[in-house]
């Protein structure tokens, strides 16, 4: 139904997050607009140390190519996470600069993290 609700809208781009909860709506949004999905793994939790024990299992990509035929392979990712991820590197990485990545940056550097 989303797909079909935004089927109107000026849309020129999907970007999904690397967990195939997120690849599995958008592909049914990118196949209502008739457009490829970019995965983006910046779009991935905030790949803390205390919250988790290892990063998070991924697909392979010749799964998700198989059973995601409109995925964009072309598209390369704009941000990268590494686990772990400090809360410096987190607010580095943000795609947007929104309010919470200034004042975690500042922060940071008012406390004199160093990230290696």
């Amino acid at each position: 139904r989303l797909g079909q609700r935004l089927k109107d809208e000026p849309i020129k781009y999907i970007f999904s997050s690397p967990f195939l909860r997120t690849i599995q709506t958008a592909d049914r949004i990118a196949e209502a607009l008739d457009l490829t999905i970019k995965i983006e793994q910046g779009l991935s939790e905030w790949l803390n140390p205390q919250w988790m024990t290892k990063i998070p299992e991924l697909n392979y990509p010749e799964f998700l190519d198989k059973k995601y035929p409109r995925l964009d392979r072309h598209y390369v990712s704009k941000i990268s996470p590494q686990y772990p991820e400090t809360e410096l590197h987190q607010a580095e990485q943000c795609i947007l600069p929104c309010i919470f990545c200034r004042r975690a940056q500042a922060e940071a550097r008012r406390k004199r993290y160093w990230v290696y």
